[in-house]
């Protein structure tokens, strides 16, 4: 997750154990979901990154009315939305309040984005996914903020080594053209340690 701004990306401990290491990971997708290109992203759309230690706010729709059919979430995540409990025990008070704004960005984001939802949760394959209603100045914004959120342009993988790779799968050309990115990472001498394909179900 790299962001092409000022921002400082938290650097891990040399050798964590794996407590630090989701300290670590819920520090990374909080200055990715938080940094000013995400913020402006949704400004773009008349939305805003929910501040620390907000509550969850109720629209309405139940708490993963957004998620496309037959996905949920766990069902320890209905404790970070109650606000008269302490959260998760395994959680940090911290790290309670970045699930829970992070899951506020994802229920924004899929509000404007979510082209293959139907306007609800059901599913339609890339090929039946509806098209943004954009004019081109506004297309452009889009993808000059998403490039500086590192979802346009590849950037170079942070490390020479990985210990685990995993390339995700998808319809379409996505099994062709992910796999030969991650040889061609490979190929330019990233060590991409053990390698894992995930699928996806097609009902």
């Amino acid at each position: 997750m790299d962001v092409t701004d000022d921002g400082t990306i938290p650097q891990p401990e040399p050798a964590s154990d794996p407590a630090e290491r989701a300290a670590h990971l819920f520090a990374l997708v909080g200055s990715w979901v938080f940094s000013e290109p995400m913020t402006q992203l949704l400004d773009a759309f008349g939305e805003r990154v929910p501040t620390a230690g907000a509550s969850w706010e109720d629209d309405g729709d139940n708490v993963a009315g957004w998620l496309h059919l037959n996905e949920d979430l766990p069902e320890w995540a209905d404790l970070v939305f109650d606000d008269s409990v302490a959260g998760v025990t395994a959680l940090s008070a911290a790290q309670t309040d970045i699930f829970r704004r992070v899951l506020a960005v994802e229920r924004m984001t899929a509000k404007h984005f979510n082209f293959r939802g139907n306007g609800g949760p059901q599913y339609r394959e890339r090929s039946q996914a509806l098209s943004g209603d954009f004019d081109s100045a506004f297309r452009e914004r889009i993808r000059e903020l998403a490039d500086r959120l590192g979802l346009v342009n590849p950037r170079k993988p942070r490390y020479r080594r990985y210990d685990k790779t995993l390339v995700l799968g998808g319809g379409y050309r996505s099994p062709l053209l992910r796999p030969r990115y991650a040889a061609q990472l490979q190929a330019g001498g990233v060590g991409l340690g053990e390698l894992s394909f995930l699928g996806s179900p097609h009902f």
